[in-house]
């Protein structure tokens, strides 16, 4: 009996067997992904609706109104509470301070928000303290230099300052040349299918996509140039301004830029070194503790007062010293290590980024 030969697949055949094929694949592949992640835990905090910050319709990350939220940072647990006006105070804004103190605006990222610190012992807070000074929190999570100047010139007006504090940002700054791509990191994406797969990859990519943006896109100008603007307006209206310099843009080849700039107005800058490994959280080693919070106020506030700046980034008070939780501080010794959890206090989850 003469044997059949196999006729060769179709290439319309092939085509629709390797579409099956990765249907089947993808669809094994989300199942896994299922079974280990909630839709939630793969939003970034300015997607999800019990967060500090939401994105607008131009990718600008927003002060939330209105949150009162708790997270935990290894076995340091911190709230935070944002007025109606979208600022981190526990009480609304007036349209001038209440009690008669003079009145300074802070502008910033999450170092002026006061991530990882808790509501009442913030930068600002403790900043307020030592100061005397009636301090408005406008600070942003995630804000670049060009979201300062936005939300400058949202608040600037509708409240009587005089005075503003800026914190130079860690962020990458959106001018509004630059390409729709770079401002993808903060935009909302909501798809119609909850396809878990692919929010994980998303949030596996951020930080490829983040240092890519950060060795390509020359930023550190427009950074300045934006602060200037808002320095500029600020003066011309009579207002103090005052410029914290990050120990992390201290220690980049930019710093001389910043110094040159901001002299020409004489604008004092000011800071602290942060050198220690209480000034920083437990598990959030990028944002200043409670004690490296009270350390930067501390050696801010006379500049805010009006004495004259110190020629580097002030080292006294050390994190040691200084007031507030921090790793290794009493009560935290067995938290000395990022990521340890020796601690009485029981551990969850840090909050998205």
């Amino acid at each position: 009996m003469p044997s059949r030969t196999k006729r060769p697949l179709s290439a319309s055949r092939k085509c629709l067997y390797t579409i099956l094929a990765t249907l089947v694949v993808l669809g094994v592949v989300e199942l896994l992904v299922r079974t280990q992640w909630e839709k939630e835990d793969l939003l970034f905090s300015w997607e999800k609706e019990a967060s500090p910050v939401l994105a607008d319709h131009d990718n600008r990350p927003l002060a939330r109104p209105n949150q009162h939220m708790v997270f935990q940072d290894g076995p340091y647990s911190w709230e935070a509470h944002q007025n109606a006006q979208g600022f981190r105070e526990t009480q609304e804004t007036t349209a001038s301070s209440a009690d008669g103190k003079e009145r300074w605006l802070a502008l910033g990222d999450s170092w002026i928000w006061g991530h990882s610190t808790t509501q009442g012992k913030t930068f600002i807070d403790r900043l307020e303290h030592h100061s005397g000074l009636d301090i408005v929190n406008a600070g942003v999570i995630g804000s670049s230099g060009w979201d300062m100047l936005q939300r400058w010139g949202e608040v600037q007006a509708d409240y009587r300052f005089s005075g503003v504090l800026l914190a130079t940002p860690h962020n990458l700054p959106r001018q509004r040349e630059i390409a729709p791509w770079r401002n993808a990191p903060y935009s909302v994406d909501n798809p119609p299918l909850d396809w878990r797969t692919r929010l994980l990859l998303r949030k596996w990519m951020l930080p490829w996509r983040m240092s890519r943006q950060e060795t390509s896109v020359p930023i550190s100008q427009a950074t300045i140039d934006d602060l200037l603007r808002i320095s500029q307006e600020a003066l011309s209206q009579g207002m103090k301004v005052v410029l914290m310099m990050s120990p992390r843009q201290q220690d980049t080849t930019e710093s001389g830029a910043w110094y040159r700039a901001f002299e020409s107005l004489d604008v004092p800058i000011v800071g602290h070194a942060l050198s220690q490994r209480a000034c920083y959280g437990f598990i959030d080693t990028w944002h200043p503790s409670e004690a490296g919070a009270d350390a930067m106020a501390q050696a801010i506030a006379p500049v805010l007062q009006g004495d004259p700046p110190p020629t580097t980034l002030a080292e006294t008070p050390t994190c040691t010293e200084a007031i507030g939780a921090g790793p290794g501080k009493p009560g935290w010794e067995h938290a000395v290590e990022a990521g340890s959890t020796d601690s009485p206090r029981k551990p969850a989850t840090a909050p998205s980024p």
